[in-house]
């Protein structure tokens, strides 16, 4: 897993599906306070592959959440070597560049002695789960970050948690006037969000024993067996 503070260690959904999955393996990478351009960074720099062994894993889950548009076709290039890798490149080109840079590592392993899939046409099979926001009220996100599955569907899959979590954002308190994700986040010291003039709860409570933590680890993990139950059937 790769991402930010929605699914930084402390939060526990992402820990609390892998152990539901029975996984042998499973690694946490999302700091806090970071974005899809920091992995971008630590990618173009040769982090991911010092620090994780590829031939561990099966899947690369991704969950960056910021409330933009993470697919303008406008902004991306034919040759994604080419892109400024940066903390300021646009969140399009840093998930362009994370996916097409990851496609090419899991291609080199067919050439790397110290791999299991050395002499294996094409390399590692590309499995990523991208993520929606934990709710729907991050429309430009979460729109977008459908389409970039689209784009993408034959190596991505998407966690649906937005439309999952059993509220949309729609859905208000009838006493309190207050929106339906705000319960969630009521452990969290003024953690709201103000969306086009609406506010919604931004972090969910965190914790193995939070309610929603709970919910959104069984959604994480109905997704994955729908999409990739040939890997747990090995």
């Amino acid at each position: 897993m790769i991402g930010a503070s929605i699914v930084y260690p402390e939060n526990t959904w992402f820990e609390l599906a892998c152990e539901t999955l029975c996984v042998d393996f499973y690694k946490n990478n999302a700091i806090s306070g970071t974005s899809i351009r920091d992995d971008a960074v630590k990618l173009a720099a040769g982090d991911l592959e010092r620090s994780i062994n590829l031939d561990d894993f099966s899947i690369l889950a991704i969950d960056h959440v910021h409330n933009v548009n993470v697919l303008d076709e406008r902004e991306l290039l034919d040759d994604y070597t080419k892109y400024n890798v940066s903390l300021s490149m646009s969140y399009t080109q840093a998930f362009d560049y994370v996916i097409r840079r990851y496609i090419d590592i899991c291609k080199e392993l067919e050439f790397n002695p110290q791999s299991r899939w050395y002499g294996i046409k094409g390399g590692k099979p590309v499995h990523i789960m991208l993520c929606t926001y934990w709710h729907d009220a991050r429309v430009a996100y979460n729109e977008s970050v459908r389409r970039l599955q689209q784009k993408w569907k034959d190596i991505a899959s998407i966690c649906r948690f937005d439309e999952k979590i059993g509220f949309s954002k729609d859905d208000f308190d009838p006493v309190t006037g207050e929106h339906a994700s705000i319960k969630y986040a009521k452990n969290n010291l003024n953690d709201t969000e103000v969306i086009d003039g609406v506010v919604y709860g931004w972090h969910p409570t965190r914790g193995r024993n939070a309610g929603i933590q709970q919910k959104m680890a069984n959604i994480f993990v109905e997704e994955i067996l729908l999409n990739y139950s040939e890997i747990f059937s090995e």
